[in-house]
């Protein structure tokens, strides 16, 4: 069977992250009973340091596409009614959602103040368990600021707010969903009237614009205002893959922060000891991946100092001290002063004798 490792629900959707709800959604779309989901919430059981990873038997696969792949190769192909040039089109819409589309939601979710504080750092603290709780949700939104920097996306005060300098980011929203909303036409899927991997892709990342419920609905009010077609294309993907029901495996024995370390330390070091699948294209690391692993060694030092203050704090575990030999050391040192004074004593009692005799 194969088991996907995702972050958890919410929303009505299977997922909160856009890459994970992708191959849900694509294995609702291609494939049976024979997959399952465990909830993991965990992104360090990924060499990547990120969710989905897709595990069949002994071998992990990391990645959107590199999990795609993989699929097609085993005959799970939501492509196979396309021609050469419609899956050509197909990657290039693929990397614009993945880029300008993610970028608004990054946006929504992390520059937002309100939606942050309100509804994001809340709804992770919920999935996340302590004390990684703390740490993750502030990881994702630098993540998010380093990655919107080039839309002018800046940090203000102490407190790292982000802010939209240059207004450009309500821009970007409005190209992206105008260039889908050319794409589409009239047609119910982006080609013609069978869904393929575009469609699962673009719905999994609108779906988070379009159903997240957020103080501040400003992607949601504006695809339900001024992007109808591409509301009702998400309400039509979202009852058919509705229709697919999807195993909810029990999460058991996955690693966390400690039990991971104590069991199996270099697993977090290392990334490489875990086996991934040889479909990976970049085995390489990049500078985004290395600084993502740096940020969670650290992260991991940290919660460990956290929950030893934790439980020293809240007396959880108290400290004795055996007394044992102290006690004895102290009559040791009682029975030396008595023989000093004894000592002290006898002198001066044969002292007062040479007296009287004298």
């Amino acid at each position: 069977m194969l088991i996907l490792y995702v972050w958890g629900e919410n929303w009505e959707l299977p997922s909160i992250d856009p890459a994970c709800l992708s191959i849900i959604s694509y294995l609702q779309l291609v494939a049976h009973d024979e997959w399952g989901v465990i909830k993991c919430n965990n992104p360090n059981i990924s060499p990547t340091g990120e969710l989905p990873i897709l595990k069949n038997g002994l071998e992990w696969i990391t990645g959107v596409h590199n999990i795609i792949r993989f699929l097609k190769k085993k005959g799970l192909d939501a492509d196979e009614h396309l021609n050469s040039k419609q899956k050509a089109d197909s990657l290039a819409y693929i990397s614009f959602v993945e880029g300008k589309v993610y970028d608004t939601l990054l946006f929504s979710w992390y520059v937002d103040s309100k939606n942050f504080t309100e509804a994001i750092r809340p709804l992770y603290a919920k999935l996340l368990a302590f004390p990684i709780r703390y740490f993750t949700p502030t990881q994702l939104r630098d993540s998010a600021k380093a990655r919107l920097e080039k839309y002018g996306v800046v940090t203000v005060g102490d407190l790292g707010v982000l802010l939209d300098k240059d207004k450009k980011m309500d821009r970007v929203a409005l190209e992206s969903y105008d260039v889908l909303l050319k794409k589409i036409g009239s047609n119910e899927y982006f080609f013609g009237d069978q869904p393929s991997t575009l469609d699962v892709i673009v719905y999994s990342h609108l779906s988070l614009h379009l159903y997240a419920k957020l103080p501040h609905p400003n992607l949601s009010v504006i695809l339900n205002n001024e992007y109808p077609r591409l509301a009702r294309f998400c309400n039509r993907m979202k009852n058919q893959l509705s229709s697919q029901p999807i195993n909810q495996l029990p999460a058991v024995d996955l690693p966390s922060v400690f039990t991971g370390l104590i069991k199996s330390p270099r697993t977090w070091f290392t990334p490489s000891e875990m086996k991934t699948s040889k479909t990976e294209e970049n085995p390489e690391k990049s500078e985004a991946q290395r600084k993502f692993e740096r940020k969670r060694n650290i992260s991991i030092f940290g919660a460990i100092a956290l929950m030893i203050a934790h439980i020293v704090w809240n007396g959880i575990i108290t400290i004795e001290w055996d007394d044992k030999d102290e006690n004895k050391e102290e009559e040791e040192n009682e029975e030396e002063e008595n023989e000093e004074e004894e000592e002290e004593d006898e002198d001066n009692e044969m002292s007062y004798d040479d007296d009287e005799e004298g």
